[in-house]
């Protein structure tokens, strides 16, 4: 009797911390409104937990979350050194009513980093006179409109990018099924790397070069002179 009631006690205490690490659950309450948040001083931007941003290049800076009302708290928005960091606050479950959505104006970007489901997209052309370095990772989507001398876009993960603009020297990478759409990339030079069943479109009038493998693809415009090595099941053509 004393080993069934031993037993008993273990499995509620496991079941509890099953919850624990579960997290509470908030739902959303139907009702979306808006919220600004106070940040400055950034160049980058670091995003995860299922929530899409919208960019513009502004020469104002401002940051506005869209969410259910009982949402809005749990969503943290910090900048540490030079990095807006935008996540949901750790332990909490939100299940909100519609997408949570986060409207970013500043003068500058540098680096976007979104992960976990989440989504960026450009409300205009994103300029620099740097390098712009972007990344995608764990089921994330990027559309973007970017002009820059180089351009890095690294996906991973079953994240989809997809990608206009101009630039003189590309940088892609792309693996666990994932894809770059970049026809409308304008490059003069790109240097491109497909693994693991990923695929790449790019535009490249000079040269391009990298490696293609394990099943997956790199289709390419322009008149580069190609010089992209391919392995396994993988595939290199040229698209007119």
């Amino acid at each position: 009797m004393k080993k069934i009631a031993l037993f008993s006690l273990v499995i509620l205490v496991f079941a509890s911390g099953c919850r624990e690490m579960a997290g509470r659950r908030v739902r959303g309450s139907g009702h979306i409104t808006t919220e600004n948040r106070s940040e400055s001083g950034f160049n980058s931007i670091d995003v995860s937990g299922a929530i899409d941003v919208y960019i513009k290049q502004d020469s104002a800076t401002s940051v506005k979350l869209e969410a259910d009302d009982n949402i809005l708290e749990y969503i943290e928005v910090h900048t540490e050194g030079s990095t807006l960091e935008i996540y949901t606050e750790n332990g909490i479950r939100l299940r909100p009513s519609n997408k949570i959505k986060v409207y970013i104006s500043n003068p500058q970007y540098k680096e976007i980093h979104v992960s976990g489901a989440s989504s960026v997209r450009c409300e205009n052309e994103i300029t620099s006179t740097d390098m712009l370095d972007i990344n995608l990772s764990g089921a994330s989507e990027g559309t973007l409109e970017l002009n820059a001398p180089r351009i890095s876009v690294n996906v991973t993960g079953a994240s989809n990018a997809s990608i206009k603009g101009k630039t003189k020297d590309f940088e892609g990478s792309v693996s666990g099924a994932s894809k770059i759409k970049g026809y409308d990339l304008l490059s003069e030079n790109a240097a491109v790397d497909a693994s693991g069943a990923s695929h790449i479109e790019i535009f490249a009038s000079v040269k391009i070069d990298g490696q293609a493998s394990g099943a997956s693809s790199i289709n390419y415009k322009g008149n580069a002179q190609s010089s992209v090595e391919k392995s396994g099941a993988s595939r290199v053509n040229k698209k007119d």
